[in-house]
């Protein structure tokens, strides 16, 4: 049989479409597997604030409170709910679903730097949306 170039043009599209579709499911499989480096940080927060981990301080905001702040050397139990490129949008919602949990922490540090209070950060976009963090409660 010979060769022709409707077939050949028809396998290179099933074999696009088959790759196409096996690169789109990894992706939406294992998203860690791709995402940057701050992605497993902030599913670690989302998880933390759905099975109500607040300790007796939980300490709220962005990337500064985020690097600074270790609960583990801390003499009493607490949590960091700062965020890699968080700004006040991520640390209101975080604290809306930390109120929503049974238990409240006897004390909350909110930490935001002033920029974070002008115009909406890029960073919105970019973390919030494609991570998934803001969620009704």
């Amino acid at each position: 049989m010979e060769p022709s170039f409707p077939r050949f043009l028809l396998c290179s599209s099933a074999v696009f479409a088959a790759v196409l579709l096996a690169v789109w499911l990894y992706v939406i499989s294992f998203p860690m597997a791709f995402l940057e480096t701050g992605y497993p940080s902030w599913v670690a927060k989302a998880t933390m604030l759905r099975e109500c981990q607040l300790g007796q301080i939980a300490f709220f905001g962005d990337s500064r409170l985020h690097a600074g702040v270790v609960p583990a050397l801390l003499p009493v139990a607490a949590s960091n709910f700062g965020l890699p490129a968080g700004t006040a949008i991520e640390t209101h919602s975080a604290v809306r679903r930390a109120m929503a949990c049974s238990t409240f922490p006897q004390q909350v540090v909110i930490s935001l730097s002033p920029e974070h209070f002008g115009p909406l950060d890029k960073f919105y976009w970019l973390d919030d949306l494609r991570y998934g963090f803001i969620s009704t409660p």
